[in-house]
């Protein structure tokens, strides 16, 4: 999937596309940190401590995409939210995006011709404190990124194409709705239908930015030709 990740944003740059791509850990890595952390603290570890480490499993993947992108001739630029000033309030494990201080360091990437990769799922506190954004920090990250740069459209990659009038684990031919707002896409999350966090579409709303739901790249879309 990280070659696959690659090749799409390898394609959309090469059509003349600003790509941002921000990551989030691969599979159930985050998990697995938190529990070796845990088995050196103790089941009371705290919250701040786990914080902090979990951010390697998105480094992880932002390095992995980085590479494989670079590996097909196309220049990168790697970040974090830290890296951006990307400011976060509230509870260590309960963060809250809220704005970005440097998105010049984007927007110059761009500029100069390179695809950004940030890491995503952590900000800083105004005291420069590593913050989480709680487990829909990825798809928040990014949408207070779009905000940031002004872009046009923010993408979410997730394991179905878009939103669904049912639940299309349990009704396979149910129809997917190629337009909604944020009002019904926040109320169908909140009745059990999550494809995209009900976080991310409050930040999302409120900052005006679009977001458009695609299958991630790697994912195979044969199951969603007949929706």
């Amino acid at each position: 999937q990280v070659k696959a990740a690659a090749s799409t944003l390898v394609e959309m740059h090469n059509n003349g596309k600003s790509v941002v791509c921000v990551v989030s850990a691969r599979g159930k890595t985050t998990n697995e940190i938190r529990e070796r952390i845990r088995e050196c603290g103790g089941e009371h570890v705290s919250e701040r401590i786990l914080v902090f480490g979990s951010q390697a499993g998105e480094r992880e993947s932002a390095a992995s995409i980085a590479a494989a992108v670079e590996k097909l001739g196309v220049e990168t630029f790697m970040a974090d939210g830290a890296d951006i000033g990307l400011i976060a309030t509230g509870e260590f494990g309960y963060g809250q995006a809220k704005t970005v201080k440097r998105p010049e360091i984007i927007t110059n990437a761009l500029k100069a011709g390179k695809i950004v990769v940030l890491a995503g799922y952590t900000g800083v506190t105004a005291d420069g404190l590593t913050m989480d954004l709680g487990r829909s920090g990825t798809d928040t990250f990014a949408v207070v990124v779009a905000a940031a740069i002004k872009a046009t459209i923010c993408q979410i990659c997730t394991d179905v194409p878009g939103f669904f009038a049912v639940d299309p684990r349990f009704v396979p031919d149910a129809r997917m709705l190629r337009h909604i707002n944020f009002w019904q896409a926040r109320n169908w999350t909140g009745s059990g239908i999550e494809v995209v966090k009900s976080e991310s579409l409050a930040v999302a709303d409120g900052l005006g930015v679009p977001i458009q739901v695609l299958l991630s790249p790697g994912f195979d879309r044969e199951p969603w030709l007949d929706h």
